[in-house]
């Protein structure tokens, strides 16, 4: 093996362009390979950092008919996994909740959590200092109790043990500091407050099987599988829907392993497509390299051909060859794991750093001993994969044969073949990277030149959480939030003010089921859900969201005010279908009195920029009650400027109430199509780089193959054959693998880019452009790639080719 292996490097230094081509191609593939999985196995494949991670697991609820998927769960469904599961050994509702804490210092908005003490054991924490939940911490009329994060605890009180046992104010009551969690201590989001889950309704709350408003993990019995643990909470979930039609009919529970649990969605869909792009570049680039394997095995026949009379055996023969493409692999994989580290560089670097705050897991991406592992059986693979096919065809040749040839070598047509084969193979693969790439990059063009339904320029965003405390009921939060209003209103640059439950693509929600008053919904097997907003008076003016018919909420929906709603159009359409919604009564979950529907608006986009055709209704703000408004400030000048005026007005009407979450709303379009901007941008990347290595490709080939028939060529000259007759004799025999592979090519990608359809925004998988447009591309690129040795072949003199030998 040394013997080969040192033959191996000093054959590929005497040959040092097929050698850099080849490392090249192949750290390209192996280096994008490597950075994607890197990605990866952070997010999706590695254990969260608890005792047993990889038993933990979340719940979600789903409603597949309304196409409903990573829904938080409702307590009564909570409490029937809790008491009828036997393959979870713990199970832990809890909720991320923000909490103004006053009275020590500035006031601060703080981000928190409400959980039971189950969260705590579950996830093997112990305390740093201190103690954390107890089983009476969390019932009714408890002494209420906290427990902060290290962090927290470092910034805020400088790591004094004295706060343990000391009260402080949040949300305007007190709460005892009992304990102190370790430094690190992190799950799914940052949380630097823990309160117990105290729900104010008592046991009636754990009875609740409507409101879906708690996260929750497990843990998976010693011995559970994770497919027993789905097939058990699917069960109970069935037996749900059997017991209470009214609200479980349609819904069932999800489990996944927590680390997946915690990037759902697009964001997991987006790095299964990025994943399997870069592995259709390192199959285009052992191709290519495989083609190199081959024309340079053409040149070594003789050499061959003499170790085996010699007595070698071809089986040695295969084994030099082999150790000679893993040693081209490894050297590609060294420089591979080089752009491997500077590509995850790039990516940390371009993430936002409030997504790096909100998911910790983005952050410390590296080459660790999972990647390195991956990367060397990645390595192994590949180079047996592009070494093996040569190997065998490089040694089947006729000893005699070879023996005598000479200088001049002839065509192999076997040989030809199979690298028109290889070259139809990358042609192929070339067009699903470029067709899927193209309908990404599409799909983000048209979000963001599409209208959102509202002008998010110049318009400044942030949050107030008030107290109960201090506003205990509708009346108070109405005038603190009129006062607001108006004194915002009239700050310097400040073009008009308006106020909202949930800000426009915050990422947050409200969700409410209601009944239409002498009216059922055809196909609607439970009660109508939507999505509700509460907005001031001129927040529909200020956003832009024209108003289709009817009117808007106004000065005149005031509390003990007629109850209206405005619904947009989608909600219109489906709820109302052939008919005016103007007049209409409805019932809120919740509610006794009915509402009437006075307008219809403009959808507009709210929870994500690939998302305008959500149900929303909105509700006057002064007519149900939300102690969290959003405000939002549309400014002359940049946003940013506004951001210290507005700190100081609010703090003028209440010096207890912190803002916080202060950005302009454009920067929150922009964070809603991060995920698409990036996986576009790096599927193009990946396009233009599988574009290039198809390009090497049949550019090598036709340029060994003319080399190959000089002496063919000349004769055909000699004979009469015209320059225009040799390029077109080429430039068809060429063409021809092209064609093959853009036709497979063609098939795969209808196939393959069906699986992009979540991931897309008004673009048909099957788009006939895009399809047309990569085809076109790729199409030039091959012949361009074809007729530059096709030219050269027209150049052959007939005298010198025949005198070649």
């Amino acid at each position: 093996m040394l013997t080969d292996l040192r033959f191996a490097l000093r054959s590929l230094r005497k040959q040092p362009g097929f050698t850099a081509a080849a490392v090249l191609a192949l750290a390209l593939g192996i280096g994008g390979n490597t950075t994607i999985y890197s990605v990866v196995d952070s997010l999706l494949l590695e254990p969260l950092p608890f005792p047993g991670g990889d038993r933990l697991v979340m719940f979600w609820q789903e409603n597949q008919r309304e196409g409903r998927a990573y829904n938080e769960v409702a307590p009564g469904v909570v409490r029937a996994l809790q008491t009828r599961a036997t393959s979870f050994e713990a199970i832990a509702p809890y909720d991320w909740f923000g909490f103004t804490l006053t009275g020590s210092g500035e006031p601060e908005e703080v981000p928190g959590a409400v959980a039971t003490p189950d969260f705590f054991e579950l996830l093997g924490a112990t305390p740093f200092i201190g103690r954390l939940f107890r089983r009476e911490d969390d019932r009714p009329g408890a002494p209420p109790v906290v427990v902060l994060s290290y962090e927290f605890w470092q910034r805020r009180f400088a790591r004094d043990a004295s706060v343990l046992g000391t009260e402080l104010t949040l949300n305007g009551g007190p709460a005892t500091v009992v304990g102190i969690l370790p430094p690190g201590f992190r799950f799914e989001v940052p949380a630097d407050i823990y309160y117990p889950l105290t729900p104010p309704q008592g046991p009636d709350f754990w009875e609740n099987r409507r409101a879906r408003v708690l996260r929750v993990v497990g843990r998976l019995a010693p011995g559970a599988s994770l497919s027993r643990g789905r097939a058990e909470a699917s069960a109970i979930a069935a037996s749900l829907a059997r017991e209470f039609p009214e609200t479980n009919a349609d819904w069932t529970v999800s489990v996944v392993p927590a680390a997946e649990g915690l990037f759902q969605g697009p964001v997991r869909a987006t790095l299964t497509a990025l994943l399997g792009a870069v592995g259709f570049v390192l199959l285009i680039a052992c191709a290519d390299v495989a083609n190199l394997l081959l024309a340079r095995a053409t040149g070594r026949r003789r050499e061959f051909a003499v170790r085996t009379a010699l007595g070698a055996a071809r089986s040695r023969l295969v084994r030099q060859l082999l150790t000679e493409s893993v040693v081209l692999a490894a050297v590609g994989a060294v420089l591979g794991l080089l752009l491997a580290a500077w590509g995850l560089s790039a990516i940390e670097s371009a993430l936002p750093l409030a997504m790096i705050q909100s998911m910790p897991r983005l952050g410390g991406f590296e080459v660790d001993g999972s990647v390195l592992g991956f990367t060397g059986v990645l390595t192994v693979a590949t180079g047996v994969l592009f070494g093996l096919v040569p190997a065998l065809r490089a040694t089947r040749g006729n000893v005699r044969d070879d023996l005598v040839a000479e200088g001049r070598t002839t065509a192999d047509r076997s040989r030809g073949r199979l690298r028109s084969t290889l070259v139809a193979i990358e042609v192929a693969l070339a067009l699903v990277l470029l067709t899927g790439s193209g309908l990404m990059i599409r799909s983000f063009l048209n979000q963001v030149l599409a209208n959102p339904g509202f002008h998010p320029d110049h318009l400044l965003t942030f949050w107030t959480s008030l107290p109960q405390s201090r506003y205990p009921d509708g009346p108070s939060i109405a005038r603190f939030q009129a006062r607001a209003l108006e004194e915002l209103d009239a700050l310097p640059a400040v073009e008009g003010v308006a106020a909202v439950n949930v800000v426009p693509l915050s990422g947050e929600g409200a969700r409410t089921d209601f009944t239409i008053v002498g009216a059922t919904v055809a196909g609607e097997a439970t009660q109508p859900t939507t999505q509700y907003r509460l907005v001031s008076a001129n927040y529909f003016q200020l956003l832009g969201i024209p108003l289709v018919r009817g009117r808007l909420i106004d000065e005149r929906d005031r509390v003990g005010g007629v109850p209206v709603a405005v619904v947009n159009r989608a909600l219109a359409g489906r709820y109302f279908p052939g008919r005016d919604p103007i007049g209409e009564r409805i019932i809120l979950e919740g509610d006794t009195v009915p509402r009437e529907i006075v307008g219809v608006v403009e959808n507009a986009v709210d929870w994500r920029m690939s998302d305008r055709s959500g149900v929303l209704l909105y509700l006057p703000f002064q007519q149900r009650r939300s102690a969290r408004i959003g405000f939002l400030v549309r400014t002359s000048v940049a946003p940013a400027g506004v951001a210290d005026g507005a700190r100081r007005t609010v703090a003028a009407i209440d010096p207890d109430q912190p803002i916080y979450d202060i950005q302009p709303l454009r920067e929150l379009v922009d964070f809603s199509l991060f995920t698409q901007r990036v996986s576009a941008g790096l599927l193009g990347v990946l396009a233009v780089i599988a574009l290039l290595l198809a390009a090497v490709g049949v550019y090598g080939v036709m340029a060994f193959g003319v080399g190959q028939r000089v002496h063919e060529i000349g004769i055909r000259m000699a004979l009469g054959a015209r320059a225009a007759e040799i390029l077109r004799l080429v430039m068809r025999q060429g063409m021809a693998p092209v064609g093959v592979g853009l036709a497979v090519g063609a098939v795969g990608a209808l196939t393959l880019t069906r699986v992009l359809r979540r991931l897309l925004f008004q673009v048909n998988p099957t788009d006939p452009v895009t399809f047309g447009l990569t085809g076109a591309v790729l199409v030039a690129v091959a012949a361009l790639a074809v007729y530059l040795p096709a030219r050269r072949a027209t150049r052959v003199a007939p005298v010198e080719a025949l005198r070649y030998e």
